[in-house]
């Protein structure tokens, strides 16, 4: 009989650099994954800490309900291969919301940091749960209008474009 498949999912960000990386506890396997896209030397023993915040709090709590006590310090903490490495200080955050969505699957090959954020928005704004996505879709085409009469207010003042926004040649 295959168990079914127990991970707690953890965004954890590191304050004395800004910098996000994730926590993955899989219970049945007794180990805890860390996803990270820029290690620094040194931050193991740091991010340890987090590990052992974490163990205190989920102690406490699973207690109170009875559930299983997973000891997260004495579970085997593996870096998983291959690991994503971002080449700017920017995109940790977008680095975690992937490996989440895209558990060890290689998402992460020929990664294009500006088509990642806006494929990001994209998904939050055009998810059927999200409530206010018919207001920004209203909203970003009011702007888009916007744009077009500005555009066509510059026709009237020297350069122009024609309907679809694209500049006319001077005469």
């Amino acid at each position: 009989m295959d168990m079914i498949p127990l991970q707690i999912f953890i965004p954890l960000n590191d304050d004395k650099c800004a910098h996000w990386f994730l926590l993955i506890m899989d219970l049945n396997k007794q180990q805890a994954e860390v996803w990270d896209s820029q290690p620094v030397s040194g931050s193991e023993e740091h991010r340890l800490e987090y590990i052992e915040v974490l163990q205190i709090i989920f102690a406490n709590e699973m207690t109170k309900t009875r559930d299983v006590y997973f000891h997260f310090p004495s579970s085997t903490i593996i870096v998983p291969e291959p690991n994503s490495r971002m080449d700017n200080n920017h995109d940790s955050g977008i680095f975690v919301i992937r490996h989440m969505q895209y558990y060890n699957r290689e998402w992460f090959r020929e990664f294009n940091s500006e088509d990642q954020r806006i494929r990001l928005a994209l998904e939050i704004t055009n998810h059927p749960h999200n409530e206010m996505s018919e207001s920004v879709v209203a909203a970003a085409t009011a702007h888009n209008q916007a744009d077009r009469h500005a555009n066509i207010a510059c026709n009237k003042v020297g350069q122009g474009f024609n309907n679809a926004g694209q500049i006319l040649p001077q005469s």
